[in-house]
């Protein structure tokens, strides 16, 4: 070997198969990161496209909806004045092609108008000028609505957004029209709805103004009677033919203004939904007659000819008393009120039916010869608080409640009721009913005799109330019956003095509801509650001005046995008593 020069480089066979060993380790790599960018790719294409396909099902979906929404879509441009029909066709009926001139178009839209008004609206709206101002760039449509001139009833929604623009120019429109008339129906009706509230508000204003000044002078007149006789009777207390002249004024004038109370507590019942019928037997032969002898002598006085028909086959019917009569009361009333001395008043009842399913069919009717009811007024009748006010009517007092509730408690008994008159020639009132029928034996069942004196010897009765002229009114009045009366101020006072008394003290108690310290309700439930049996069963007996029927419940739930209406009318107290002694 020579000095200074290095021996060549061995490669071993292990280097070289290291080295083949890499290159196939990296290639392999290689072929790996490849592949999964492949997949990769792949994958994110296949979200992509799936995504591209839900948003094109979307679009679809949109595509395929608005042609439901919207009749036409027209494509206008502003730039050449032209239209093109995007559907496949254009109309057919009305004559224009599916694209050419925008005034052609204007024209046809315009021809469908209804009048001159609206067609100049339409006009002004399709104008170019008027498109390019009203949709700038940060207006996106406009809007017009018109009913069809060729479609009656059919309206019509004309919409126009702007798809393209050049320097904020719009320069191509889309027309889109849709049938908006259902929409539009009830728009309508809502402003119907609406102004139909106005309207009753309007009238409900109107009838309150209408309201006060009635009850304003209608109560003041009777009202003045009572004082001004009441002063007059105190000036002459020595003269007793004077005094019984102004006390005969005063009672009617009391009950004049009874009446007026009545009607309005009655009208605020009914329109409340709280008035309810009470069905019970009835006769209408002995009904029509005490309701003959209650007016005949005071037509009798006014010089008028009274005369009452009545021809039924089956008189036992079931019906509400109380409310037939109140009916019939109120129409010969006015009957009387409105005729003058030397007329005639009629009071017919007639049964018009056979029996059937065991109701029949009646027909009452009240026709007087009296001063009558003009033409103009005959559809405000029934109207509350109307009257007629022309010279013939002057004097003549009504506060315009009494046939509004006629006509309330008729429908409430579903009846009917017609109405005909002539101005100086008289009114005729004819009422028919569907009563079910019932049979003279029910009929005596309920029928209450009057309270006889001797009944009413020995009975003592507990008065509660709290108010001393209310006190001093019904102790005279029960004891004028031959009653013992013991007082109690309140309800609290009464269950101490039933508590302490002996049994059989009492034989009833008359009690007032609202009172100071313990009303009567409370009272009641207390007495209920007494541990002695004979205390706790007293018949109690309500005696209060709450009238309504929410009020007899009231007091039924307490515990009462029965009850009377303020201003307290004698027959029906003494009846009362009766009913439970």
């Amino acid at each position: 070997m020579r000095r200074g020069i290095r021996p060549a480089l061995l490669i071993r066979p292990s280097m070289y198969q290291d080295a083949i060993s890499a290159g196939i380790l990296l290639e392999a790599s290689l072929i790996t990161l490849f592949l999964l960018y492949i997949a990769y790719i792949l994958y994110t294409y296949k979200r992509q496209r799936k995504h591209l396909l839900a948003k094109n099902r979307d679009m679809n979906y949109v595509i395929q909806g608005v042609p439901q929404l919207f009749e036409r879509f027209i494509l206008v441009n502003l730039e050449n004045s032209t239209y093109r029909y995007l559907q496949e066709k254009g109309p057919t009926k009305g004559g224009i092609p599916a694209e050419g001139d925008y005034p052609v178009l204007a024209d046809y839209i315009l021809s469908d108008m209804p009048g001159e008004v609206e067609r100049q609206k339409m006009c002004d709206f399709l104008a170019i000028e008027n498109l390019q101002k009203d949709l700038m760039t940060d207006v996106t449509d406009r809007k017009f609505d018109y009913q069809s001139g060729s479609a009656e009833g059919k309206w019509q929604q004309l919409n126009t957004v702007c798809v393209e623009r050049e320097d904020g120019i719009p320069v191509k429109v889309l027309f889109a029209k849709q049938d908006i008339t259902k929409i539009k129906q009830e728009e309508l009706e809502r402003q119907k709805i609406l102004q139909d509230a106005m309207e009753e508000a309007k009238k409900a204003n109107q009838a309150k103004s209408t309201f006060l000044f009635n009850m304003s002078h209608d109560i003041r007149t009777p009202m003045n009677a009572i004082i001004g006789f009441a002063a007059l009777a105190e000036r002459h207390a020595e003269e007793p033919e004077i005094i019984r002249n102004y006390m005969n004024k005063i009672k009617y004038s009391g009950d004049l203004l009874l009446g007026i109370i009545n009607d309005i507590l009655d009208l605020a019942r009914i329109e409340s939904g709280k008035s309810s019928l009470h069905l019970e037997p009835y006769c209408m032969y002995q009904g029509a007659g005490a309701l003959y002898d209650m007016f005949q002598e005071s037509m009798e006085h006014a010089g008028i000819d009274f005369d009452m028909q009545i021809d039924v086959q089956n008189p036992y019917i079931v019906c509400d008393e109380l409310r037939l009569n109140q009916i019939m009361i109120n129409l010969l009333s006015n009957a009387k009120k409105f005729t003058p001395k030397g007329g005639k008043v009629w009071f017919l009842v007639n049964q018009v039916s056979e029996v059937n399913r065991g109701i029949a069919r009646y027909q009452i009717i009240v026709r007087d010869t009296g001063i009558g009811i003009s033409p103009e007024f005959l559809p405000r009748l029934f109207d509350t608080f109307e009257r007629e006010r022309t010279s013939a009517t002057v004097g003549i007092q009504g506060t315009g409640l009494g046939l509004s509730i006629v006509k309330e408690l008729v429908d409430m008994m579903g009846g009917s009721i017609a109405v005909k008159s002539e101005a100086g020639a008289g009114t005729e009132f004819t009422l028919y009913f569907e009563f079910p029928v019932s049979s003279k034996e029910k009929v005596e069942e309920r029928e209450v005799v009057h309270m006889e004196k001797s009944v009413t010897n020995a009975k003592h009765i507990l008065l509660v109330e709290d108010n001393e002229l209310n006190q001093e009114i019904a102790s005279v009045i029960l004891q004028e019956a031959g009653f013992t009366v013991d007082l109690a101020e309140d309800g609290a006072v009464a269950v101490e003095k039933i508590t302490q008394a002996e049994a059989g003290t009492y034989d009833l108690i008359l009690m007032d509801i609202q009172m100071p310290n313990m009303n009567g309700y409370e009272a009641t439930r207390k007495i209920r509650q007494i541990p002695e049996e004979s205390k706790a069963k007293i018949p109690i007996i309500a005696m209060t001005a709450n009238a309504f029927e929410e009020d007899k419940k009231n007091a039924f739930d307490a515990g009462m046995d029965g009850h009377i209406a303020k201003p307290i009318d004698i027959k029906e107290l003494l009846r009362e008593l009766k009913r439970f002694l």
